[in-house]
């Protein structure tokens, strides 16, 4: 889960995995951030301070997908363990 504000009316707004179809797409989304990153820091033709920019853009929007797939993997656990329950 993320948070996104809007900043005119300072509204927050939480963003999260709620089914197996976006866990898919998130996932597929994570892979190809990672095999930018790897293509990107193999680059040698680019501004290093730029480059260093991008790196950690990539790493924090992975970062941000990995969080998100391993609270809808609990929530989906937490879920489905309450379900055997009754």
């Amino acid at each position: 889960m993320y948070y996104l504000y809007d900043s005119i009316t300072f509204t927050e707004f939480i963003f999260m995995i709620e089914n197996d179809i976006q866990f898919e797409v998130t996932y597929k989304k994570e892979g190809e951030f990672k095999t930018a990153l790897v293509e990107l820091k193999e680059k040698k033709d680019i501004n290093p301070i730029l480059k260093e920019i991008q790196t950690n853009a990539l790493i924090a929007q992975i970062e941000m997908f990995e969080e998100e797939m391993e609270e809808y993997k609990i929530s989906n656990t937490q879920a489905t363990a309450t379900t055997q329950s009754i």
